[in-house]
């Protein structure tokens, strides 16, 4: 994935990929999440630090996730 320096919960993800897929299928929009029990290893949360790469390498994210989701979807949709 890629990193932007806000959290970004697996929900959201389905919902903006949900939502921006529906885009191009209308169907996509019936399409519930899935839920099971939680499994050994799984990581509730995370965020990313960006910080190093916005001091060495000058980083600085164009994108927030929903703004990239959305790019790289209408890609793929055209493309593949």
């Amino acid at each position: 994935m890629f990193a932007h320096g806000e959290r970004t919960s697996l929900n959201q993800l389905f919902f903006f990929i949900r939502k921006l897929a529906a885009g191009f299928d209308k169907d996509i929009l019936t399409i519930e999440p899935l839920y099971g029990p939680a499994r050994a290893g799984d990581i509730p949360h995370s965020l990313a630090s960006i910080e190093k790469a916005k001091e060495l390498l000058y980083y600085s994210p164009t994108f927030n996730v929903e703004d990239g989701l959305k790019e790289a979807i209408k890609w793929y949709w055209e493309n593949l």
